[in-house]
Formats: C-alpha cells, structure tokens, sequence
C-alpha cells in the first residue's frame, strides 16, 4: 500500500495535480513523480470535502488499486487471439468483458495515426463497426488517433454505446460513418455514434459522419443525429463536431410526387426518454451541420 495522499498531492490545495472526471480519478504526471499510478499497486486516498457551512468538513479515507491500460499494438481490424498482438478490436473486447473502468491507449511506435475499421460488431439499430457495453477510456495520446472505416468497409457507424456501456473518448477523432434507416428499422441514428449510454469525447473531433433515412414508399424514414445520436448522458470538452449530415430517405406519395422523410440535429441529436439525463457541452465547437428535411 503506498500513501499517495502524501507522496504526491499534499500540496495540492487547488486540485491542479489531480481531477475526478465522471467515475475515475486521475493525475497529472509531472516530476517528480513520473508515472504516478502503477499497475496493480494500491494506493491510499484521503478526500476533505468541505461544505458551505464553516466547519462542514467531511474526512474520508479509500484504497485504489491502479490498472493496467490495455496497450494497443496493432492498427489493423483483426481478431486473432494467436497473434501476440492487440488490435483497438481486441482491446475492447477485453474491456466488454470486465465490468471495472479499463482504458485503452495505443503504442506510437507501432501504430501510426490512422486506426481503420472493417468490419461490422454489432447491429443494434443499424450496423457498427464496434460496440462498447461497459465503462471503457480510449486515449489517442498526444498525437490523436483517427479513426475511420477503410474504403471497402460495409455501411456502418463507427460505435454503438449500449445502455450497459459508458464511452470516453480523448484526443480521439472520428472521420465518417453513415447509419441508414432500413425497412422495420427506418430511422437512420448517429452517423458516427450511437449513445444509448453514456457518451464522452474530450479534446477530438467528429467529422464528416451521416445519418440517412431508409428510401422508399409513402413514409420514407427519418433520419436523427448526423455525427452522434445520443439516449443518455452527453459530455463534449474541447470538443468539435463538424461537416455531418442528418437526411430523409426519399420517396413517394400515391400519387407519384416525391417526399422526403423527416430529419433533425445534423450534427447531434439528444434524446432523454426517462428525462433524467445530462447534455454538457464546454469549450467546443459545435457546427449545426446539415439537417434535410
């Protein structure tokens, strides 16, 4: 057990060394100290929390145990767990599968800073190239990753968020995506992400991502959310969405004149069914985008 409350943040009476962002804790490592947190070791935590009231001082003691990030070394779409590597795939698989916070962080010297995408995992209200359903991180580090479908990659949004799933995105940007509406499903939702949990992206972008209603008949279907569609809660900092599409699909009345289906938030559209969720917008850019109607 180390007692990091002492050998680390004794002096940090105004939280510059360290930060509770959503439900991690974290810190800054600058020297001396380096890499504050080591894997598997754990660390001694006293929290003062202090009212409005004078005197209204509350003193609380916890024990964290640090975890490894899972380091990401391979840039292609591959799963093959024979390989000895870890694809951003994989990587999320793994953190599927623990209900803890992991992080996901990629080795520069291995991967460059396109991350591309192949292939389809999931299919929840249209197909996505990856979906997260636990609280997952995925840091691009200082030179940002980009990630993006290859050119022979099927229709897809880049991730579906499930309701069991919190995603963190930092110094992450992503580039297209389409969801389309289809026939039972009409409504095309978050061209590039779909948040039916919790949604963050800090300090990225989302560009040039589309949502596109299911063509045909005499109610073609809508389309919601060109770059993020999001049932939950939403949080962008330092953030910039821009260049993304929200478009009916296309149609006909029965009496042969065209009609468009209808279509809203060309870069996000949020939508809190229960009422009980947040949307934060700080520090971003957000462009209304395109929304045909």
């Amino acid at each position: 057990t180390r007692d990091w409350s002492s050998d680390v943040c004794s002096s940090d009476l105004d939280n510059s060394r360290f930060q509770i962002r959503e439900n991690m804790l974290e810190i800054a490592p600058t020297p001396p100290f380096g890499n504050a947190f080591t894997a598997g070791a754990t660390y001694s935590v006293l929290i003062q929390a202090t009212g409005t009231t004078a005197g209204d001082i509350v003193l609380k003691s916890i024990q964290l145990t640090a975890k490894a990030d899972l380091l990401v070394n391979l840039a292609g779409d591959v799963t093959d767990p024979n390989d000895g590597k870890l694809s951003l795939r994989e990587a999320l698989a793994i953190a599927n599968a623990d209900p803890d916070h992991d992080r996901i962080v990629f080795d520069a010297t291995q991967v460059g800073p396109d991350v591309n995408l192949s292939t389809v995992g999931a299919t929840i209200q249209g197909p996505s190239a990856l979906l997260v359903s636990a609280p997952v991180s995925v840091d691009g580090g200082q030179g940002h990753k980009r990630i993006s479908m290859t050119a022979t990659a099927p229709e897809a949004r880049l991730f579906t968020v499930a309701p069991s799933g919190n995603l963190r995105l930092e110094r992450i940007d992503l580039l297209g995506g389409l969801a389309r509406g289809v026939s039972g499903n009409p409504e095309g939702r978050g061209g590039a992400v779909l948040a039916l949990g919790s949604f963050s992206l800090f300090s990225g972008s989302i560009v040039g991502a589309k949502a596109i209603g299911f063509a045909g008949g005499v109610q073609p279907g809508g389309a919601k959310g060109g770059a993020i569609y999001a049932e939950s809660d939403l949080h962008l900092f330092q953030a910039t969405v821009s260049g993304n599409v929200a478009e009916g699909g296309s149609g006909n009345t029965s009496t042969g004149q065209p009609v468009t289906g209808p279509s809203a938030g060309g870069g996000i559209f949020v939508s809190s069914p229960a009422g009980n969720h947040l949307a934060i917008l700080e520090l971003s850019t957000i462009e209304i985008g395109r929304a045909h109607v």
